[in-house]
């Protein structure tokens, strides 16, 4: 929620489909987000 008041656009470089655990939720802001 933070992202979108700086009012930041993340893209996906896989298929907007990555995998978010406690390991990888920072590799995808993008999917996490969703």
């Amino acid at each position: 929620k933070r992202s979108v008041r700086k009012n930041l656009t993340y893209s996906c470089r896989s298929s907007q489909d990555c995998i978010i655990n406690k390991h990888h939720r920072n590799r995808c802001q993008f999917c996490r987000l969703k």
